[in-house]
């Protein structure tokens, strides 16, 4: 992609800079199940159930986003020849990167929180006054109810 700028009157081509990396950084950690999974795995190996039952997920769910995860080198999946087959999952050393990224991200969440609960608190009986005046104003009983 390219951008134009003026410089003394007259047009050029310039390129801007591209950031895919950052792009698709940012786009696995904004999915829920990444930074749980990498939390989960920190541990170490993990078998599916034990993963699908600490994490309260869906099997589907949970699988298709471990396959995301063995599919971009973050996660490996490990299958013992046994019976009946065990399945473990654990974090490849590209995943273990992700520790101290997720960990960072917790830790800010956790310091934060309390001032975004504050905030919330003291926005919350001016929306319920701004809803019960829309209500007034449009005649809609349920905007006070959602208060």
């Amino acid at each position: 992609m390219t951008a134009v700028a003026v410089e003394s009157g007259r047009p050029h081509i310039c390129p801007t800079p591209k950031s895919p990396p950052t792009r698709e950084a940012l786009k696995r950690l904004a999915s829920r199940w990444t930074v749980l999974i990498t939390h989960a795995l920190e541990d170490g190996p993990t078998r599916f159930n034990d993963l699908k039952n600490r994490l309260g997920v869906s099997g589907q769910v949970l699988a298709r986003a471990l396959r995301d995860l063995e599919r971009d080198g973050l996660v490996a999946r490990r299958v013992y020849a046994e019976v009946p087959v065990r399945v473990e999952y654990e974090l490849t050393a590209l995943g273990g990167t992700m520790c101290a990224v997720v960990q960072e991200i917790r830790r800010w969440a956790e310091l934060t929180a309390p001032a975004q609960l504050a905030d919330e608190e003291l926005l919350s009986p001016i929306l319920a006054q701004l809803l019960s005046g829309y209500a007034l104003l449009f005649g809609r009983a349920e905007l006070t109810q959602a208060a």
